[in-house]
This record gives structure tokens, sequence and C-alpha cells, in this order.
């Protein structure tokens, strides 16, 4: 029995059209996709490139520049001027912690009477910066050395000012003694120099002057009376009080 013979090779069925256009649409998405991380990753590698190019042409400009700077000044005059600047710099510092001892004088200037005479100084700077004062003085009576202690502690840079040790002299003088301490700023040459530490004189200074020149006049036109024997009890305002336990 013959067998028919197939006189053609195309295929009586059709493919399924669901399969492999699918998987081409796929494979492009994924090309198109590294496509452009490759070329985003090539053009930053050239901006990276090309910047650093220009970083390092623009420090070799500047560094030329420099150069001719430099040279245009005399390396022996830079080294003058930062020899002056250090100078310059230490003497302001020693400037601000010098001590002006002699603006002492100016302060006892104005604020001691007329009457009143110093037989002693004495001076002691501490390592903070804070002076001691002591004097020993004389003057006519106690209520003159009672307007001296109101003149000082009207003074501002005075601080615990105490009067002691009063006693009177066969002369009939009143002798005493004085401890203060000093504003540690009132002696700083800085302050010196700009007016800081400027001395005013005390306001009852001459007030003080005039009552005991009333005073005087008072006692050369009084009758004469016979002395009494003075005694060294000086007046309440000057006796330190005692601390209260």
């Amino acid at each position: 029995m013959d067998f028919p013979v197939r006189t053609t090779f195309i295929p009586k069925k059709t493919l399924d059209p669901g399969t492999r256009p699918a998987a081409r649409a796929g494979a492009g998405i994924l090309f198109f996709l590294a496509f452009v991380i490759f070329l985003g990753s090539t053009v930053l590698a050239g901006g990276a490139f090309a910047y650093e190019k220009y970083l390092a042409q623009s420090i070799s400009s500047k560094s030329d520049q420099l150069t001719k700077a430099r040279a245009a000044f005399e390396p022996a005059t830079i080294q003058y001027l930062q020899r002056l600047d250090d100078r310059l710099i230490f003497g302001k510092q020693i400037l601000g912690s010098h001590v002006a001892p002699s603006h002492l004088f100016s302060l006892l200037s104005a604020s001691t009477l007329a009457t009143v005479a110093y037989s002693k100084l004495n001076y002691d700077l501490g390592p903070d910066g804070r002076a001691i004062l002591s004097l020993e003085g004389t003057t006519k009576t106690f209520s003159e050395v009672a307007l001296q202690s109101d003149e000082f502690n009207k003074q501002r840079p005075l601080h615990d000012v105490i009067f002691s040790n009063f006693n009177v002299q066969e002369n009939g003088t009143v002798v005493f003694a004085v401890n203060a301490a000093i504003d540690p700023g009132f002696l700083l040459y800085r302050n010196v120099l700009d007016g800081t530490s400027a001395v005013q004189p005390a306001s009852g200074a001459g007030d003080a002057t005039q009552q005991q020149a009333q005073q005087q006049q008072q006692v050369q036109t009084a009758p004469a009376t016979q002395s009494q024997p003075q005694t060294a009890t000086p007046p309440p305002n000057l006796v330190p009080s005692k601390p209260t336990p």
C-alpha cells in the first residue's frame, strides 16, 4: 500500500503570537537602561576628569602669582616687619599688666586734708594685683582725723579703710595709722594713660578746710581758758566695731 508523499514543509498550525515578541520587548528595555547608565557614568567621569584638570591648572596659576607677589617684596623687609610686629604685641602685653605706683601719690594729694601730714608710707603689691596701703600721720585734733576718714571713704579706688593706733603726743598733736586696699585697676599704667584712673578731688575736701579755718578763728577770738589735759580717746566713728558672734 502506497503512502501519500508530503510535497510542502509549511506547518499547518500557526505559532502562538504572545510568547516571543514579549521576550524581545523586555530585552529591549533592559538594554536601554544599561545604555543610559553607561552613558551617564561616562559623562560624569569625563566631567570629574575635566574638573580635576581645571583645579590643577588653577592651583598652578595661583601658585605662580603668589611666587611673583613674594618676589616683589624684599625678604629682609618682610623679616623686619615680622620682628616689629612681634615686638609691638609683646610691648602691648607688658604695658597691659604694668603697674604705676606713682599714681598713688596723685590719689593721696587729692584726698588728704591740708592739716594732715604723713610720716610713713608702706605700699605692698600682692601676686593677685591687689595693693595694700599703710600710712602713719599726724594732725591737730581728732575731728580732723574723722574728716580725713570721710575723705578716704569717698575715694572709689580705696577699700576697707581702717584708722587705728590713735595717740596724743606731748605737743598736743594726734597721731594715727591707716590701712586700706587699693583697686588693682586703678594702678594699671594703661588706665593711667587713657584717663580711666583719673583722680578727682573729693567733694568735701574744700569744705573741710573751710571748717578748720573757721574753727581756728573761733579759737583765736575766744577768751583764754584753763587748758584741760587731753585724752587719747578717738571719736566713735573711727573705732572699728567688733564683729558679732
